[in-house]
């Protein structure tokens, strides 16, 4: 999920050292590894250097942004439909991978991209009730784990 969001320009990158860190004490050593899990996590540049190195060391590869878009939008379907996260947060995050991508018809097209508007609705009297988007969120997560693979 961290390659994922990378790719997506969404990750949070201070986090990144402590992530090798815990890396580290799972056995995924290397050189990249290390010098990423030193870091204060202030200096984003050298993080956005060492976090793809440090990656391929576990070889995790860094996904196109429409394969990075499926594991994100796959991971949040899960989690809402696990009940951890509510429909708001996944309207919320999927208007972030949109956004942070340019809203390429390839990602719109997905189960969860088809929610790319949604955002605009939550706090207004127009567009689909609370009941209505509660219902299309959670049919738009679950066809997001149903779709066949590319």
């Amino acid at each position: 999920m961290a390659a994922a969001w990378f790719t997506l320009g969404r990750l949070r990158l201070e986090r990144a050292p402590w992530w090798a860190a815990q890396w580290l004490t799972e056995g995924h050593d290397g050189p990249a590894m290390l010098a990423l899990a030193c870091l204060d996590g202030t200096d984003h540049g050298e993080i956005r250097d060492l976090l793809p190195r440090a990656l391929a060391e576990m070889n995790t590869t860094t996904p196109t942004v429409f394969d990075a878009a499926v594991l994100v939008f796959d991971d949040m379907a899960r989690r809402h439909l696990a009940g951890e996260r509510d429909e708001r947060w996944v309207i919320r995050r999927v208007d972030e991978v949109l956004l942070s991508t340019d809203y390429p018809a390839t990602i719109i097209d997905l189960p969860l991209g088809e929610l790319y508007s949604y955002a605009d609705y939550w706090d207004e009297p127009w567009g689909p009730s609370e009941d209505e988007r509660r219902h299309i969120v959670h049919d738009r997560c679950t066809r997001q784990l149903q779709r066949p693979p590319d």
